[in-house]
């Protein structure tokens, strides 16, 4: 290839790389609730997981056009491994950039307020987590009607206990029997549209079939007890 040519090539991949940098801008939100980096950094993590549908309830501009445009994450900056939430903002979408200032000003409020909600709700989380490990190792091992039984009556409306079975019965052939189950973390909802108060709790589950699986299962209360109102399997491997 000719110098002229490589030159050329060098440039137009300068020129991209900073096409791109114009039309993205961060936002960083300090998460410092905690005297202990490691903490606060687990805690942005667990943050950036958040149901963008609810967030979208409480940050009014994440909207249907506006959420094309973001991407959520965290940062823990070097050397002083200070923690933030981090937003990423396209600038090529219209919607984000006639949006901007108020979608800053929004996750810069509602954010802070989020951390402090999720911290007030972990012990609620260590007492839930068995809960919804008893319910993954049931689904991948138990007795569907057993199972639906003990669930919430929002799971039982949606789906019968054959088709939980066949579930059950595809994945287990697919996939094989778990050997590790391993709880990961867990998130609080206050109710919004039509999802009642609740909370995820996600596993990750290892198969013999050399895959591997984020589980969610959202329990809520009903008569006193969490139960079960729904699952995902998100595979990751």
């Amino acid at each position: 290839m000719k110098l002229q040519s490589v030159a050329a090539l060098i440039c137009i991949c300068v020129l991209a790389v900073a096409c791109s940098f114009k039309y993205t801008e961060t936002q960083d939100i300090e998460i410092s609730n905690f005297a202990d980096n490691e903490r606060n950094a687990k805690l942005a993590e667990n943050l950036m997981y958040y149901d963008p549908r609810f967030l979208s309830h409480k940050i009014p501009a994440l909207d249907e056009n506006t959420s094309k445009g973001i991407q959520l994450g965290y940062f823990v900056r070097s050397p002083d491994e200070q923690s933030s939430y981090r937003v990423t903002y396209n600038l090529s979408i219209d919607a984000v950039s006639a949006n901007l200032d108020d979608l800053k000003k929004q996750f810069e409020t509602y954010i802070p307020q989020l951390a402090a909600f999720h911290i007030s709700k972990e012990p609620l989380f260590l007492e839930l987590e068995p809960v919804g490990l008893a319910w993954v190792k049931d689904f991948l091992s138990g007795d569907a009607n057993a199972l639906l039984e003990r669930s919430s009556q929002l799971l039982r409306d949606a789906m019968t206990v054959e088709q939980l079975l066949a579930m059950q019965d595809e994945f287990v052939v697919t996939y094989g029997e778990p050997t590790d189950i391993t709880f990961v973390r867990a998130q609080y909802y206050e109710k919004f549209s039509d999802v009642p108060e609740s909370v995820s709790l996600f596993y990750e589950t290892q198969m013999t079939k050399d895959s591997s699986f984020m589980v969610r299962v959202s329990v809520h209360e009903s008569d006193e007890l969490w139960r079960a109102l729904g699952f995902q399997f998100q595979k990751i491997r």
